[in-house]
């Protein structure tokens, strides 16, 4: 998803002008790509498998699709989301387009901020969310309202977006798809919250329902996980999360009271962060060998996006932003009075 923000006029002519596509040979022409070149991308799409880590620890299988069918999918995702931006359910808040002067931004901390002052809480998410979106459902999304693309566009278009017939983890129109995926879903499960008067919200793969007066029990998500499986979706009852009124209550990552805050827990993360930056900067000096390998260049933007998230929950005025903003500086700008000591001031002999 782009990061930076466009106007909404830019988000409806967009909208517009691939709702108004229906055939290949017009989709050549607004992503300025030749219609055999996107039947052969459908035919064999290449992509290449990876593991990162997660925070917990364990490995992430990411399948990153290569660089010609990233260009393809980049250009396609610019149009889906801004399509997307204009039928969003009111319970999604991932993976939203940044529009100027939008005053009511979807993202993670205001998505959390939906739950302030909550008593009770639930937080259920999907099972192998991405993996549940099959090639199949994509193709009738895409040949019905608002697309209406003829029936080969629309396989096409859901064959080169799409890894072993269903989405991959990784391709960068694996989001908005999800979210499209997802609208019927989220509108029943949003009339379902408005009756028993709870509050809910969708963020990618995590939802999350809370209540001021009612206490969330298995039978709220026992009725839950029908809705899901209406719409063929299962929850992955091992993260299922029950929060009381005494309980501490956190919504993707974030500390959740009458106020939105930084769990304690992510600022000992980022300082262990910044110290092994600090360590890699330093290694790099003096071996000139990291570098090459990119591998600076990505853990200082890796960590730099955790300083950032601090300001985006906290606000750019926050005291310990500007102190973690310091200590990234000096990580990455170590004084050079660290390499200056003299091999004999180490004390080797015992």
């Amino acid at each position: 998803m782009p990061k930076l923000k466009i106007g909404k006029k830019k988000v409806y002519a967009q909208s517009n002008a691939l709702c108004s596509c229906h055939t290949l040979r017009q989709l050549e022409k607004l992503l300025d790509v030749p219609a055999n070149s996107l039947s052969l991308l459908a035919v064999t799409p290449l992509y290449y498998r990876f593991q990162v880590p997660k925070a917990d620890g364990s490995l992430r299988n990411i399948e990153a699709p290569s660089l010609e069918l990233k260009r393809v999918q980049r250009k396609l995702n610019e149009y889906l989301q801004s399509v997307y931006y204009m039928m969003m359910p009111e319970i999604s808040y991932g993976y939203i387009r940044a529009v100027r002067r939008e005053q009511n931004m979807r993202n993670i901390v205001t998505n959390a901020q939906k739950h302030t002052g909550c008593r009770y809480m639930l937080n259920v998410d999907f099972e192998d969310f991405f993996h549940q979106i099959r090639q199949n459902h994509l193709a009738a999304l895409l040949s019905s309202k608002p697309f209406r693309f003829q029936r080969q566009a629309a396989l096409v278009l859901a064959r080169f977006c799409c890894l072993e017939g269903r989405l991959p983890m990784g391709a960068p129109t694996s989001p908005v798809l999800s979210n499209l995926a997802c609208i019927a879903l989220d509108k029943a499960l949003y009339a379902w919250a408005q009756k028993g008067d709870f509050v809910i919200t969708r963020f990618v793969d995590d939802v999350t329902l809370s209540s001021k007066k009612t206490e969330i029990d298995l039978n709220h998500f026992f009725e839950l996980s029908k809705i899901f499986q209406q719409y063929d979706f299962q929850i992955n009852e091992d993260k299922t999360q029950y929060y009381s009124a005494v309980d501490e209550k956190t919504v993707t990552g974030l500390a959740v009271s009458d106020e939105v805050s930084i769990p304690s827990g992510y600022y000992e993360s980022l300082e262990a962060d910044l110290q092994r930056l600090k360590s890699v900067v330093e290694v790099d000096l003096l071996t000139g060998s990291l570098a090459k390998a990119g591998m600076i260049k990505k853990y200082k933007q890796e960590v730099m996006g955790k300083i950032n998230f601090i300001s985006m929950v906290e606000g750019k005025s926050d005291q310990q932003y500007h102190n973690y903003l310091d200590q990234f500086e000096m990580a990455i700008d170590p004084p050079l009075a660290i390499f200056s000591a003299s091999w004999t001031s180490f004390n080797y002999m015992h």
